[in-house]
């Protein structure tokens, strides 16, 4: 498969581990060690959730008086889990495929982790064949070093097994293998480390360039120009590239695997009586534009510190993880016959670089484009699509305008607009008979216009079923950040079922308003009030509101993708995605597959005018992550996915609502 664009290094697809904090203090508790965290003023459950790699549900099960509320200098027990370096993926971790072998046969791997204290500890998988004394032998240890930090461990040790090694004591004459050349910190590919060098009296920088292998230059940009020279006993940043086990080609070209071989069994439905478009071909063009910025990721990455976390720049992180979900959908289209060149490019955040890559010779032909994100970016691309007749797919939230007289543009995210009425319609078909409240944020012109469209959605909605009554209007409830619950109160039922409503993207009303509806069914008579909430996808990333209350709640939301980890498609698509990359699969990746599966089968079914002539026979309710449902947003305009998704929080865990 031919592949013109930026080189890109297959290597850099590994994806790294959140790291959990290892300088916390850890504590025995009922015959097992875990962290301890102080809770700090303004935390939540869910962002120290976050920091320690667990999923709520844990840190209650652990901690039983939190699910009360967490108070300033409260003790909470986090669990210590294994670090992996291949496993990176977004999810709470009771919701991924933890227990399963998905490792697609890789060999085992030392790994070095960093310690509460300045001395390091190597955690060693046992090989075959080994045995404790020859693992203390290796690293020049003594044996009961090794007994003293492992309690427990047997002489009988397995393939596998982790065994913690201290490197307080090491004698440097007793070791077999040199301990120093493994990575502490990756940096730009996994096979690079970054060596953390105490420069010794009288060293000079060309004898670290011959020590190490390295340029002058590359020192200097890992430790900020060191422009005040080198000082005994300064800790300074080696980056140490290694040499790729794959052939890396330094043009602006790259020939790519080839796509023989379905990764994602995932079946091609071609209907029977499908109407097949013009323009079909017996080979299709297909263009992939995103922010790679590989040159950024790798400034990014050389500054990082010597122990704990190195993740990737965020662009390209999420560049990857997209292009790589979306060369799965590649490979399962396949499969149905399908032939298509990529051409793949780094648009970097330059509009100069998107104007030099629509002037490349193959870009003339190109029949479809995925990309780019930028708003400037994606106004010259969409304009060139235009002039071409051809489709771009907008990957990201963008505004609709992005849509407007231009027939060549979809976007693959629901706008808000489009969720807000989704949960007007879903409101007035599941709580009519209820006691529906709205909140109108008055003072943000951004939430009165989202209010609007939700109670134009609802009342439309009822006027359609024809069953709209004065007694089922919903209540407004017209409040600002700092007004008191008096007047929603007053609306509130204790015969019905309360549907309150706020159609807000202020984290601070939002905010306030949940702390003091919690407040309010604190006390009597609105603690025996039963009480259901609907808000916006923002809420799930406001961290000022604890999960307690989004539980308590039942927190309704309309977002425009929502993966099941538990599901089979979810689990084959994660056990696919590492077997490829060598990494889990983030939110984008299973973007990637979806977008890239939807439009790809379009092209392939009905030609390169799929887009304006049969986008519903594309329609399907659920995807890896969003559905298929592309509409025209005006006539004469682009397409938009109007797929959405009713979720809600239920057991601290967000589910979709049947």
């Amino acid at each position: 498969m031919k592949n013109i664009g930026l080189t890109i290094v297959l290597v850099l697809l590994a994806v790294f581990a959140m790291a959990q904090p290892d300088v916390a203090p850890k504590e025995l508790r009922d015959g097992q060690y875990y962290y301890v965290h102080i809770v700090k003023k303004k935390q939540t459950a869910y962002g120290i959730s976050k920091m320690y790699d667990v999923s709520v549900p844990e840190l209650y099960d652990l901690n039983p008086a939190a699910k009360s509320g967490l108070k300033v200098g409260q003790k909470l027990y986090l669990p210590i889990k294994e670090k992996h370096t291949d496993e990176n993926i977004d999810v709470p971790v009771d919701e991924a495929t933890v227990g399963q072998d998905i490792s697609g046969g890789e060999g085992l791997q030392e790994e070095v982790i960093a310690t509460n204290t300045d001395t390091t500890q190597l955690v060693h998988v046992v090989q075959p064949k080994e045995t404790l004394y020859g693992i203390a032998k290796k690293y020049g240890v003594p044996l009961e070093d090794i007994n003293r930090v492992n309690p427990g461990l047997s002489a009988a040790i397995k393939v596998g097994d982790k065994i913690i090694v201290p490197l307080d004591n090491v004698n440097k004459n007793n070791v077999i293998d040199p301990i120093v050349k493994n990575p502490i910190n990756s940096s730009v590919n996994p096979e690079d480390s970054v060596i953390v060098h105490k420069v010794k009296r009288g060293e000079t920088l060309y004898a670290l360039t011959k020590l190490y292998g390295v340029t002058e230059q590359s020192i200097k940009d890992a430790n900020d120009g060191l422009l005040d020279g080198l000082k005994k006993g300064e800790k300074i940043r080696i980056v140490v590239k290694r040499k790729l086990p794959i052939e890396v080609v330094l043009s602006d070209t790259l020939a790519l695997e080839s796509l023989k071989d379905s990764i994602v069994n995932q079946d091609v439905v071609l209907p029977a009586d499908a109407e097949y478009g013009e323009e079909l071909r017996e080979v299709y063009e297909v263009a992939v534009m995103l922010p790679f910025m590989f040159e950024k990721n790798t400034e990014f990455r050389a500054k990082c510190p010597p122990y704990g976390d190195c993740p990737f720049y965020g662009y390209t992180l999420m560049s990857l993880n997209y292009y790589n979900g979306f060369l799965l959908a590649v490979d399962s289209l396949k499969k149905a016959g399908l032939n298509v060149n990529i051409h793949t490019y780094d648009t970097k955040n330059s509009l100069t670089e998107v104007k030099a890559i629509l002037q490349k010779p193959e870009i003339q032909n190109i029949d479809l484009i995925f990309g780019p994100l930028f708003p400037v970016q994606i106004r010259e691309v969409s304009a060139f699509a235009k002039s071409k007749g051809i489709q771009n797919v907008i990957p990201l939230p963008v505004t609709n305008k992005a849509l407007y007289k231009n027939p060549s543009v979809s976007k693959f995210i629901s706008s808000k607009p489009t969720q807000v009425k989704a949960m007007g319609t879903f409101v007035a078909d599941s709580h009519a008979v209820h006691n529906v409240i709205v909140v109108k944020n008055y003072q943000d012109k951004k939430d009165t216009y989202y209010c609007d469209e939700f109670l134009n959605a609802y009342h439309g909605r009822l006027a359609e079923e024809k069953v709209l009554t004065k007694a089922d209007s919903a209540y407004v409830v017209k409040m600002s950040s700092s007004s008191n619950l008096k007047s929603v109160e007053s609306k509130m039922r204790a015969d019905k079922l309360n549907v309150i409503v706020v159609p807000s993207v202020d984290v601070g009303h939002v905010s306030n308003f949940i702390t003091k509806l919690s407040n309010t069914t604190n006390r009597n008579p609105y603690s025996r009030y039963q009480v259901v909430v609907f808000g916006l996808e923002d809420w799930i990333e406001f961290e000022t509101i604890d999960e307690k209350y989004k539980n308590r709640f039942n927190l309704h939301l309309p977002v425009s993708g929502h993966i099941d980890y538990k599901s089979k498609q979810s689990i084959d698509f994660i056990i696919d995605y590492r077997i490829k990359y060598g990494a889990a699969p983030n939110k984008y990746a299973y973007a990637g597959f979806d977008a890239g599966f939807v439009n790809l089968k379009g092209l392939f079914l009905y030609g390169v005018n799929y887009a304006k002539t049969s986008y519903s026979f594309l329609d399907q309710e659920s995807g890896m992550y969003s559905g298929s449902k592309y509409r025209e947003v005006q006539p004469g305009s682009g397409f938009e996915n109007q797929a959405v998704y009713m979720v809600r929080y239920n057991n601290y865990k967000i589910e979709v609502v049947k």
